[in-house]
């Protein structure tokens, strides 16, 4: 059967109501744009420390869309130090992408007799989940610089130590357990973090590698009396924001993910993944490396990540987020 064309009055009309459509969008994002501006500039305005920054930005994994904003002394193209919600997630990926048995005991890389106590019982899981029990090193260290040699972090924390419970049975936030895991991960594939990092995400987040302490990190860090680049596997990751909400984006849709977000562990309504936490169906990793506060979250399609430079008012920036969010997910 033929079938009509518009004619030309149909036609006009479908333009006219188009370009309508399209000027509502374009004023309603450049309106949520200008708000997400301005808070940020109150942001750094408030803040009681020299040079502070603020950096937000959101990728729609559906579309590959990133919108970024940032204001103070940070900057969209500086290397962040992306710490815990950017090294924990991609050393999991990346123990899971190489084949390596998450169920396997680690006694066959840190063996009991040498002082590894209970180490036939935790598992790499447990390492990734903080279900292990071995303490956090944070806070045993003196010098912040012994952060960049992962065993003597470990024989800090674990060797000839005792438990904070038995594996498997609560949970416990540790560092000590992902630099474990990236030991154990370059063992078994003989390959380097940075290496493995640059295999699986150079094509997608190039400036993603691990922390040097020659990156191009923000004016913001400087006034600190230590560099935190040292935190070695468990959160010494660099990279733009762009580059690593491309990676986050990346990962989220690859089978590992469904693994990761298998949540080993709720405690008091907060999930506990392999290297991800989250709540409910969100996941949400809040990031510390004592020069900058930092946020992720994972929601529907939206990533969204805020990053702080010389502002570690926690409660302030709990408030910022609960109003910036939102807007976020809206672009």
């Amino acid at each position: 059967m033929e079938k009509h064309p518009l004619n030309i009055t149909d036609m006009k009309q479908q333009i006219i109501l188009t370009t309508l459509l399209i000027s509502i969008f374009i004023g309603a994002k450049a309106q949520t744009e200008t708000v997400i501006d301005s808070l940020l500039k109150q942001y750094v305005f408030s803040s009681a420390n020299q040079n502070p920054g603020i950096l937000a930005g959101v990728i729609d994994c559906n579309t590959g869309i990133i919108n970024t904003f940032s204001n103070g002394a940070i900057d969209k193209g500086n290397d962040l130090r992306l710490v815990c919600p950017g090294s924990k997630p991609a050393i999991s990926y990346l123990i899971l992408k190489n084949g390596l048995n998450i169920q396997s005991a680690i006694d066959k890389w840190f063996p009991p007799d040498q002082g590894y106590k209970m180490s036939g019982k935790i598992t790499f899981k447990m390492l990734l989940s903080n279900t292990s029990g071995i303490n956090d090193y944070v806070g045993l260290l003196f010098n912040c610089k012994e952060a960049g040699n992962a065993q003597f972090t470990i024989d800090t924390a674990y060797k000839n130590k005792e438990l904070a419970f038995n594996p498997g049975d609560s949970v416990l936030y540790s560092n000590t357990g992902f630099n474990m895991a990236g030991i154990i991960l370059e063992t078994e594939t003989g390959k380097t973090v940075d290496e493995l990092l640059s295999e699986q995400f150079k094509g997608i987040s190039p400036s993603i590698r691990m922390d040097d302490g020659n990156g191009n990190y923000p004016k913001g860090y400087t006034p600190w009396p230590y560099h935190y680049s040292l935190s070695s596997y468990s959160g010494g990751m660099i990279g733009t924001i762009e580059d690593y909400l491309r990676m986050m984006a990346y990962i989220s849709k690859q089978p590992e993910f469904k693994i990761m977000t298998d949540w080993v562990k709720a405690v008091n309504g907060w999930n506990h993944g392999l290297g991800i936490e989250g709540e409910g169906n969100k996941v949400i990793y809040p990031g510390n490396s004592g020069a900058n506060l930092s946020w992720l979250l994972m929601v529907d399609s939206k990533i969204v990540y805020v990053h702080t430079a010389n502002d570690l008012d926690n409660e302030k920036f709990q408030g910022f987020l609960g109003n910036l969010i939102p807007l976020l997910i809206k672009l």
